[in-house]
């Protein structure tokens, strides 16, 4: 017969669903519903009506492609959500993912106020996790964009950026695989659109050659002063051949 330790450790394996977020100057927050580490990311504490969360997750024991994680004012209803999305990040299911993450625009419309993220089943109102909250605030917070959204490999792109409230002449732009650390970037250039620091700029536009990397799914942070603090997400970008 199983010993109860040995049943337990299995119920614990199946049961680790996670879910953790991130945007502007944090980028993610770790919520269990069993013991998970992160690792070196920081706490999300608020955002703003426009910006991107992100949400992540891990170890769903029987994804569907219908799963799904939703934005709601914390104490409301699961029939309740403000926004929502598929595990494949879009609003058509094709994909069962026990593993995944996906960034998710705080609609413009939403209240200020108290909300979190949670995941969901199969179409359903069942939890599988739920995040710490965070606060939907208005502050003077940065941006960054790109353009176009699918990018031939090895040819122009271009990233535009807005609000740093600080700014220095070593901000810089980076290219990401999406769920990497801040020192993990795959190209980058400074503000200037260069990798000579220029003049500090509180918005601005650069012409970026994209790296020659693997045809596949990226994202471009900005990021402060010659340093891992990142300032902004873009929305995710398609690299094709």
């Amino acid at each position: 017969m199983r010993s109860m330790k040995e049943l337990s450790r299995r119920t614990l394996a199946l049961c680790t669903v996670l879910l953790s977020l991130c945007a502007g100057t944090a980028t993610a927050q770790t919520i269990t519903a069993r013991t998970f580490t992160f690792g070196q990311e920081q706490p999300l504490t608020n955002t703003s009506p426009g910006g991107i969360i992100r949400g992540r997750w891990a170890g769903i024991p029987s994804p569907t492609p219908t799963d799904w994680f939703g934005l709601f004012a914390v104490g409301e209803p699961n029939s309740n959500f403000r926004e929502w999305l598929y595990v494949n990040c879009t609003k058509s299911a094709t994909t069962a993912l026990a593993t995944g993450t996906c960034p998710m625009i705080v609609p413009s419309t939403l209240p200020l106020g108290t909300y979190e993220l949670r995941l969901l089943s199969a179409n359903g109102y069942t939890t599988l996790a739920t995040s710490s909250s965070f606060t939907v605030t208005n502050p003077f917070q940065p941006v960054v964009s790109v353009s176009p959204s699918t990018i031939p490999h090895g040819q122009l792109t271009t990233i535009n950026w807005s609000g740093i409230q600080s700014p220095t002449s070593t901000d810089w732009l980076a290219v990401y695989v999406p769920g990497a650390s801040n020192s993990q970037y795959l190209d980058w250039i400074y503000v200037s659109c260069s990798k000579t620091p220029g003049s500090p700029l509180v918005s601005g536009s650069c012409s970026f050659n994209m790296p020659p990397i693997t045809p596949g799914t990226y994202e471009v942070r900005l990021l402060s002063n010659n340093g891992f603090t990142a300032l902004a997400f873009s929305s995710l970008f398609t690299v094709v051949p």
